[in-house]
């Protein structure tokens, strides 16, 4: 998916929902870094058509610790 949308931005760097579909993918696979890079380009990319950018969404607890605080095979253990 991430392939296909930078694909489809380099043809259109102006499309916002390419952008903020890129940055929804990112930010559920936990790349918060990717995801926060790719929105400062949206951004740009948004103001430089006079168009008002949408805010950094925000980050769903189980994507910001790596999704994985309900998988049973994975036990954290308190020190």
């Amino acid at each position: 998916m991430v392939r296909y949308t930078l694909r489809l931005l380099s043809q259109d760097p102006f499309d916002e929902e390419g952008h903020l579909d890129l940055v929804a993918v990112l930010l559920d696979a936990g790349r918060l870094g990717a995801a926060r890079r790719r929105h400062h380009i949206y951004v740009r990319r948004m103001k430089e058509i006079g168009v008002e950018p949408r805010p950094l969404p925000r980050v769903r607890p189980a994507a910001r610790r790596g999704g994985h605080e309900n998988d049973p095979k994975r036990k954290v253990m308190n020190p």
